[in-house]
């Protein structure tokens, strides 16, 4: 017997460190693929000077126009010369009343030549996005600087540590308030109980270490600096006055009520006050809105005039919903061989809310990234939200077997002990003996919910992981505006309300011949216009192509074909010269594909050019 008994606890710890395994890859997929350089979410939304423009006058400043308000830090954006010196006064700040625009005053006299600017700010959601592109004065000219090195700035070991500890704390966060919440609403006895305090204690000391680690590396990660930068004092105080570093100090300062919460009030005993209760939802909830408050809940939407006071309560909830299941699941299933029926039926209540709160706010966070419904099948943020409601859907119908299974042992073990208590006039316990033997009847049903408590896990790291992928796709909003810009929108860089655009569909006939060419002017004016073009391939993205080219012409006015030469700004991105589109009306333009040596096709639109002062 006491053989057995040692087999099952060594069997119980192999899960119990699968589990804590399985929920840290979890919390590492969800940072690793959310800060994934080519989908951060902030973007470049226009320049002044723009994306290969040819300027007749020196510039007095570059002037920068992101989708969402950024954070500067240092050298957030540099320009440099032909020669590779540079040429801005000073440091780069916000325009007056905005945090979407930046902007940085030039040296005077500037040279003819071709100057490059290159910047690196953080997003909204803190993650750092950087990139570069180039504009010339008065002629284009070769430059020594090599702008494709620029537009990733920053040490990978800075970057991966500093992901990995994001993680570390999402998963530490998991088994801290998961742990707690077990303790203190399903109320285990012994091993169970013993196991879950360590994992509280472990999840608390968790997030302090990551939170002390990501204060110590968020301004290496912000600026591109070195590791070694992280004994700088004033990378140190710049982060501390950043918005992550402030929501970083509340963590840690939180982490103080917590410990004496967890140390004074997890002990045995009966249900929880209401007042006990209150407070630790408040203490959780604050906890939880340190990360929303910092990632895509924190980043608004101009439409919505309530978006981010709405999007980050919400949010929060459903982090602690996520911390709750998680956590109590880790809770739960090292220890189901020895925990009582009450403790199982407790923890199955509390999965059940916790998935009813997940699933509302999840529904509210997905209404808040797509655009129309559409998206759900036309975006990749959408199919992916449609794989994850299928597995959510998964866990509900498992979640409904564990709480049937719950219950059956729970009236199981009533009925077992139903005779007894008839022969005992002193108040039974729960009826499970202390590492003692089942009665068969409930051995049967601890089994059954052993089983679908293991299912539960293992589909909910799969939810995990789509929400990983999920985290790290531009939201669908995001997508479809990128894909009804216009090119110089997204990569001449100038504002929407000034550029006309025409979308065109080509198939060429070759392998991977098929997608969309994007043709933009700006200002889209009578007059001298910037040309540039985006080619998509059938998933969306951005993608090369062998050769493309592009000319104009106005047949009723008698204006034949203007050719633009093209020049390759980057994968799918060409910029043309200034094209002298002199009058006013629906020009044809025509786009020349080539994917290959012997696939090539033409397609025709029209793109209208209004009057000049319109």
């Amino acid at each position: 017997m006491a053989a057995d008994r040692r087999g099952r606890t060594r069997r119980d710890r192999i899960v119990a460190l699968l589990l804590g395994l399985a929920l840290l890859t979890a919390g590492l997929l969800v940072v690793v693929g959310s800060a994934s350089p080519a989908k951060a979410h902030g973007l470049l939304e226009s320049s002044s000077p723009a994306t290969g423009a040819v300027e007749t006058m020196a510039p007095a400043t570059v002037s920068l126009l992101f989708n969402e308000g950024v954070e500067l830090r240092r050298d957030a954006v540099l320009v440099l010369d032909p020669r590779g010196e540079p040429v801005h006064r000073g440091k780069a700040e916000f325009a007056r009343g905005s945090d979407r625009r930046v902007e940085i005053p030039l040296k005077s006299g500037l040279m003819e030549g071709t100057y490059t600017v290159a910047w690196r700010v953080v997003s909204a959601d803190s993650h750092a996005i950087s990139g570069a592109y180039t504009f010339s004065v008065g002629k284009r000219s070769p430059t020594a600087v090599d702008a494709s090195a620029l537009r990733v700035r920053g040490d990978p070991v800075v970057r991966w540590v500093y992901d990995t500890l994001r993680g570390v704390a999402f998963a530490a966060f998991a088994l801290l308030t998961g742990a707690g919440a077990f303790l203190l609403l399903c109320r285990p006895e012994g091993g169970s109980r013993t196991w879950a305090r360590r994992l509280a204690i472990g999840g608390w000391s968790g997030v302090l270490l990551s939170a002390m680690g990501l204060v110590a590396l968020y301004g290496p990660y912000g600026e591109g600096l070195e590791l070694t930068s992280v004994w700088e004092r004033d990378v140190l105080s710049r982060t501390l006055d950043s918005k992550l570093g402030r929501a970083l100090s509340l963590r840690v300062l939180l982490l103080a009520p917590a410990a004496a919460f967890l140390m004074t009030r997890l002990r045995p005993g009966g249900p929880p006050g209401r007042w006990i209760r209150a407070g630790g939802a408040l203490l959780v909830l604050g906890l939880a809105a340190t990360w929303s408050v910092t990632g895509h809940a924190g980043a608004g939407r101009e439409e919505a005039l309530f978006d981010v006071p709405v999007a980050v309560p919400m949010d929060s909830a459903h982090l602690v919903a996520i911390a709750f299941w998680l956590g109590g699941l880790a809770c739960l299933l090292p220890a189901l061989r020895a925990c009582t029926a009450a403790t199982a039926e407790r923890f199955s209540r509390l999965a059940q809310w916790c998935v009813a709160v997940m699933v509302l706010t999840g529904l509210y966070a997905s209404w808040r990234q797509l655009g129309r419904w559409s998206d759900l099948t036309g975006t990749a943020y959408g199919r992916l939200l449609l794989i994850k409601a299928s597995l959510v859907a998964v866990v509900l119908a498992v979640a409904f077997f564990s709480r049937r299974a719950a219950r059956r042992m729970r009236a199981t073990a009533d009925a077992l002990d139903a005779p007894r208590s008839a022969r005992d006039p002193e108040p039974a316990r729960d009826p499970e003996p202390a590492g003692g033997p089942d009665a068969p009847g409930v051995t049967r049903v601890r089994k059954g919910l052993r089983r679908s408590v293991l299912t539960e896990v293992v589909v909910s790291v799969a939810v995990v992981a789509v929400t990983a992928a999920l985290t790290g796709t531009a939201p669908a909003r995001e997508e479809a505006r990128s894909r009804q810009a216009g090119p110089q929108d997204t990569a001449m860089g100038h504002p929407a309300r000034t550029v006309s655009r025409v979308r065109l569909p080509f198939d060429t006939g070759g392998p991977g011949g098929r997608g969309e060419v994007s043709v933009g002017l700006s200002p889209g004016v009578a007059g001298r216009n910037e040309v540039g073009l985006l080619v998509f391939g059938t998933d969306g993205q951005l993608k090369d192509v062998a050769e493309a080219t592009v000319r104009f012409a106005l047949p009723e006015r008698g204006i034949g074909r203007l050719d633009v030469p093209l020049v390759h700004q980057g994968t799918g991105r060409y910029t043309g010269q200034q094209a002298q589109l002199s009058v006013a009306g629906r020009w044809q333009v025509t786009v020349t594909v080539r994917t290959s040596d012997i696939d090539q096709r033409e397609v025709t639109g029209q793109i209208t050019v209004r009057p000049a002062g319109n």
